[in-house]
């Protein structure tokens, strides 16, 4: 199960990218570690302007442990700060459902939270890599560290 769903996501994102790269719009693809349970994730994005320098970004995360399913679902928002060299970094925030289903447990876990999030990257081509930090605060809380590019 968990490879089919890792699978899906990267087919969407490589089938997808051709089209929002006309549209002024970015998908990507993000990877890096949830610091609290010490374990990996893959993730997917959509990135879209939505104002001077205001950017939205839904995004699902899947987190590498083992007998369980961990994933989250994100809709950020953040403000850009650019410089004359192609680089920007960003602050933002947005709401965060994190979902949890342990292997032979009888009912899986949904928390919904508030994510924070800064990061920075370089813009000079059409492949656009960046780093960013995340908090999502909830009944859960977690510190994401990651590594993106977009498309």
């Amino acid at each position: 199960m968990k490879k089919i769903m890792i699978a899906s996501l990267l087919v969407f994102v490589f089938t997808t990218t051709s089209a929002f790269a006309d549209s002024g719009s970015f998908i990507g693809l993000r990877g890096g570690l949830y610091t609290d349970v010490e374990e990996p994730f893959i993730g997917a994005e959509y990135l879209t302007g939505i104002g001077p320098s205001v950017d939205f970004n839904p995004n699902i995360e899947y987190v590498f442990i083992d007998n369980m399913t961990y994933m989250t679902f994100n809709i950020d928002a953040h403000y850009d700060f650019y410089n004359r060299r192609g680089g920007f970094i960003y602050f933002g925030a947005g709401l965060g459902i994190s979902y949890v289903d342990i292997d032979g447990a009888a009912e899986s876990e949904t928390d919904t939270g508030l994510n924070l999030l800064a990061g920075g990257g370089l813009s000079r081509g059409s492949v656009i890599p960046y780093i960013q930090v995340k908090m999502i605060l909830g009944d859960n809380d977690e510190l994401v560290v990651g590594f993106g590019l977009r498309f």
